[in-house]
């Protein structure tokens, strides 16, 4: 995804006709890393924003025809996991089936926004107290961001659906 743009979806997504997905030439954002058959390079989330053993990626579709150009670090703080320190919000289960339950840590009241891996927002809503459950049950299987914030805290953590 890339989450700097504020359309994120394709422009060309109808059966029968050949996807185009651009967006200038930047609609996905990818970090690659050069994996070996030895291990000798590896996906570590945490070392990907120090740009060592990889590159970035701009890649898209124009016609049908996928591309691919050099890219640059994006500048969105999803994923990181330093985004907030001193927060202690847990969810489970990881993975989830058809309920979430949160525990909110020190974050009392606020918004929590559920993405899925393009940057849609699935779910939003607000809550108050330190415990809530959501029903996942209308997601489908892939992989989510969990966002909860207040004005003094925001906190992200992955969510793998079922």
């Amino acid at each position: 995804m890339n989450c700097e743009l504020q359309d994120r979806g394709p422009e060309v997504c109808t059966p029968g006709t050949p996807l185009t997905w651009n967006r200038d030439g930047k609609a996905l954002r990818v970090f690659r890393v050069k994996g070996t058959q030895t291990g000798q390079y590896f996906f570590d989330w945490a070392e990907m924003y120090s740009e060592s053993e990889g590159d970035w990626l701009y890649w898209y579709v124009d016609n049908g025809v996928f591309h691919e150009t050099p890219g640059e670090a994006y500048n969105c703080n999803i994923g990181k996991p330093d985004i907030i320190s001193s927060c202690e919000v847990t969810i489970s289960p990881n993975p989830v089936g058809e309920y979430l339950n949160i525990s909110t840590g020190n974050i009392v009241s606020g918004q929590i926004l559920i993405f899925d891996i393009t940057g849609k927002t699935v779910y939003s809503g607000s809550f108050e107290g330190k415990h809530l459950s959501i029903d996942t049950g209308s997601l489908l299987p892939g992989m989510y961001v969990v966002e909860l914030k207040s004005d003094a805290i925001q906190t992200r953590t992955k969510l793998l659906k079922l």
